[in-house]
Order: structure tokens, then sequence, then C-alpha cells
């Protein structure tokens, strides 16, 4: 697992210059927008988001309610049924009010959704939506220590999934996967690469009831993915490589040989750490073009969530560097299209400080949820959709798609009047020892959602 620290010993010249020739070109077409109101400014909501996911009117968005990790943070959970962003009331464990995260969420129908994390004292955490509330759930622990889930997804109400990883005595980190058979959560069996420090798994997707995907990284931080055909998991062999210092952090499917993962690639720690996208053509995984807007050797970008909305066009976020272990930047959408293939799409290259770590789509709009390290506060962007053509079906990241449509467009996006006018420069040399504070608490690690 890697750890970022900021560093600010940099040029002002350089930065102005590199601000300068990026500012205003990337999101100049995108209709992604900032959410009025959400972003933590003094009254808003506090916290970081990890997960989104939307089905039928409704959307949801997971994470933890305070920014420091040093203090108490209770879980969050927020939801817009098409009148706003709203934060809704969570069971917790007995001890709630010390370090709670949901990492990840997703929903078998509009009345029953599930949400992972890790809770009070290195233990894992579950809760579950039904009856119109959400409720805690007991789950399993293995025999080691921080046990953490990252991702879930359910092909059914009986047949849902979540994995994660925990700690043995060594410090080394081995994979995790809970299943959920309709009664009561249980811990399986699954693979690791090797005696390594890195075994983890941060997403998972399900395209049916025996035929699950979950991505992660292992083995000197290379991409791990495993599947599982209804009998056990195995590691997949025939990922294409993408070299060392490589993780996948998300990954979705449209159907059982359509789905995508996305994650980051290097050569070294100490190189520029690139976005990397990887696609399954029901036969092997294959690394695709991504773009990357601040590129090597300078740059760095990273991608957490992805979705697809239709077989045709699918989304992806994540955050782009400066310089390498800058970890300030802006935020990174990118789009694919069958005639594009990917493309950045926005939405904010004038902000500075913010992250995306995930993303959903229904019907007719896509939220990316993630966190602003400059106001301190959740960060929801949305985008609208055109009118879904006859057959099109809908997915959210960590779950394979529905059918159910009807979503509505949640609280009308406010456009960014920072965006492509403002150089995010002056207010990180103002204030860049409380990011770089900031971001040491809440840097994503490279295998696994965040620190």
């Amino acid at each position: 697992m890697r750890e970022r620290a900021g560093r600010f010993g940099i040029a002002v010249a350089v930065a102005a210059a590199f601000a300068i020739s990026l500012a205003g070109g990337v999101s100049a077409a995108s209709q992604w927008a900032i959410v009025a109101g959400v972003v933590g400014a003094a009254g808003d909501t506090p916290g970081l988001l990890d997960a989104t996911t939307c089905t039928g009117t409704t959307c949801w968005a997971v994470g933890s309610a305070e920014a420091d990790i040093a203090h108490p943070t209770p879980p969050l959970i927020m939801s817009n049924s098409g009148d706003g962003w709203t934060v809704a009331t969570v069971q917790g464990p007995a001890s709630v009010n010390t370090f709670n995260r949901l990492n990840a969420i997703t929903c078998v129908d509009a009345g029953d959704c599930w949400a992972v994390g890790v809770g009070d004292n290195g233990t894992t955490l579950i809760e579950r939506y039904a009856n119109g509330a959400w409720a805690y759930q007991p789950s399993p622990n293995p025999d080691g220590t921080e046990p953490e889930l990252f991702g879930v997804s359910c092909a059914d109400l009986t047949h849902c999934w979540a994995v994660g990883s925990y700690q043995l005595a060594d410090n080394s980190s081995q994979t995790l996967i809970e299943q959920y058979d309709g009664t009561a959560w249980t811990i399986v069996g699954s693979p690791n690469s090797g005696n390594s420090v890195s075994n983890i798994l941060n997403g998972i997707a399900c395209p049916g009831a025996h035929d699950c995907w979950a991505v992660g990284g292992a083995q000197s931080d290379t991409p791990l993915v495993e599947h599982y055909d209804g009998a056990a998991w195995v590691i997949d062999a025939k990922l294409s490589p993408s070299g060392p210092a490589s993780g996948l952090q998300g990954v979705t499917c449209v159907s059982s040989s359509d789905c995508w993962a996305v994650g980051m690639h290097g050569t070294s720690y100490d190189s520029a750490t690139q976005s990397l996208i990887e696609h399954y053509d029901g036969a092997t995984w294959d690394a695709v073009s991504s773009p990357d807007p601040l590129g090597a050797p300078s740059g760095e970008n990273y991608l957490y969530g992805v979705t697809c909305d239709s077989s045709s066009e699918c989304w992806a976020v994540g955050h782009s560097d400066y310089f390498v272990g800058a970890g300030w930047g802006w935020s990174l959408v990118e789009r694919y299209t069958a005639s594009t293939g990917w493309t950045v799409a926005g939405p904010d290259p004038a902000l500075s400080g913010e992250w995306f770590l995930g993303i959903g789509c229904g019907s007719s709009v896509c939220v990316a949820v993630g966190g602003d390290t400059v106001d301190i506060g959740v960060l929801i962007a949305e985008t609208p959709l055109p009118p879904p053509s006859e057959g099109t079906v809908t997915g959210t990241s960590g779950n394979p798609p529905s059918a159910v449509g009807g979503l509505k467009a949640v609280a009308a996006p406010v456009p960014d009047t920072g965006a492509g006018a403002v150089s995010p420069w002056p207010l990180l040399l103002v204030g860049g020892g409380m990011v770089s504070a900031v971001l040491a608490r809440r840097m994503p690690r490279c295998n696994g959602r965040a620190s």
C-alpha cells in the first residue's frame, strides 16, 4: 500500500505555467457541474463520500461524516429522490462515535440496498436499507486485524457479495470476501497472489448469481482480478500486464461478456502514475487507451470508480495531480463511447483539491461523489443524460446494470462559476499548509479506497 504526502517545494513560475496551460481546456464542452449546497463550506455537509448508486427515482451516496479521521467519524449516508441531497439517519454499531466509514453501496432494487465499510475498533461494517430505513447488520470478521470491506454487489436478494482485505501478524494483507445468502453474511475462501504485503480487493461486480468479478492489487502492487463461477473464487491469470506500482480500484459489468475495471499504473513509485482501464470481452481482460490530462513525466492521474449506463457509454472518475507525489490537483471524469473511446469529460479544471471516488448512473442523470479538501466537505457533481433509447439498460459502479428506469434529475446542477476562469494556484499557495495536512489524512491508497 502506498502512502503519498503533499510536497509543495515546487517553483511558483513552473506551477503557474502548468495551470494556465490546462485551465479551461478540459471541461469546456462538459455538462458536469458541482451541486450547490453540499460542498463543505459553513453550514454544508462535512466529510468524504466514497461511493454512489442510483436506482428508481433515488440516488444514494456513502462515506464518513468527518473529514479528519483523527476525530470521531460516524458513517455517512446521503440520498436524493429528486428534491435535493439530504443526510440519512444511520443506525451504527454500539460505539458509533469512533471511526466508521462506508466505502461502497449497491441496491438490489429501490427498496433494498447494502452499504459496507469499516466500523469501530477495526471491524467490518455493513448497513442495510429495507422497509424505508437503514439498519446495522452483523458481519463476520476474519482471524486477523484491520478488516475492511471496499466493495459490494448483489445479483438478487439472496446473492450478495462484499470484498476487502485484512492484515496478518506480519503486516501482510490478505483478500477478504463475504457472502450473503438471504439470511446472514459469512466469510468464504478467497485466493491471494503469493506471500506479499499487498493482497486487497477494492471492487466487485456480479452480472449474474454465479458470475462475479472482483478487482484490486497484489504482489508488488500489480493488478489482481478474481472470478467467481458459482463454485469458487479463482485468480484470473489472463489479465494483461500493466506494470508494477499498479492496482485496480473499481469494476462494473454491462453483461457477462462486457466489463470494465479502472485504476492506476506506473513503472515505479517514484515515477508518474497514470490511469489504467481494462476491458473484459468474455474471454480476456485487456488494457485499453486511457487519456491522462496531466501526463508523464510531471503529472499523475488516478481512476477510482466506473459505471456504464449502456453497453456503448461508460464513465470513470478519479483525480489528477500536477506533479508526482504532490497530492493536489483537480477532479477527473472520463467518458467512453463506442465511437470515441475514452475521452476526458471534466468537470472542473479550475477548482483545486477535489477527489472523485465513486460514480453511478440512472436513466436521466449520472452522479459523481468524493471530497473537497479545500472546503473540507463532501463533493457531488451531476450530469444529465439524454433519454434512453428502447432497450437501454442502466447500471451503477460495483453492481450489475439494472433495467429500472425513470430516475428524475436530482437537484438541478448549478454551473461552476470558477471552471475555466480562475486559476487554482492562488488558493493553493495561500492555504498550502492546510491542504497538505488534510490530504495526508485523506489521500486514497494505491490499493485501497481511502487512507
